[in-house]
C-alpha cells in the first residue's frame, strides 16, 4: 500500500506541474487589458486570488474545457498546482505534494444495497 501511495503522490506531482506549465503559457499580459471594452473589471481581477493574477482570465475556463471539469473545480487545480509548484520547486517528486494534497482512500467504501440505507 505504501507503494501505491508513493506513486498517487508521483502522479499528483506531475500533474501539479504540468497544470503550472500550462499556466505558465497563458499569461495576463496578452489579455485585454483593464478599461478596453472586454476586458475583466477591476473588481472580478481583485477579487481573483493572488497566485492566479499573473494567468490569463481565460486559464481557468480552458483548463477546465480541457479536463473536463467545473470552473470552480479548474480555479482550484491551479491554485494549488501553482501553489505547489511555486512554494515547493526543490522538493523531490511527490514529497511535498504528498503532505499537502488530502490522502486518497486505500479502498473505496463498499456499496450500500438501497434495503439497507
Amino acid at each position: 500500500m505504501q507503494a501505491a501511495d508513493r506513486e498517487i503522490s508521483r502522479q499528483t506531482a506531475v500533474k501539479a506541474r504540468a497544470v503550472a506549465e500550462f499556466a505558465a503559457s497563458r499569461p495576463a499580459s496578452v489579455d485585454r487589458q483593464q478599461g478596453e471594452r472586454g476586458a475583466m473589471s477591476a473588481e472580478r481581477w481583485a477579487a481573483r486570488p493572488e497566485v492566479l493574477r499573473p494567468l490569463s482570465e481565460w486559464a481557468t475556463p480552458e483548463l477546465a474545457i480541457a479536463l473536463n471539469l467545473t470552473q470552480q473545480a479548474a480555479q482550484d487545480l491551479l491554485e494549488e498546482s501553482l501553489t505547489l509548484v511555486q512554494r515547493l520547486p526543490g522538493t523531490p517528486p511527490g514529497a511535498g505534494v504528498r503532505a499537502a494534497a488530502p490522502r486518497a482512500p486505500v479502498a473505496p467504501a463498499p456499496a450500500r444495497r438501497p434495503d439497507r440505507q
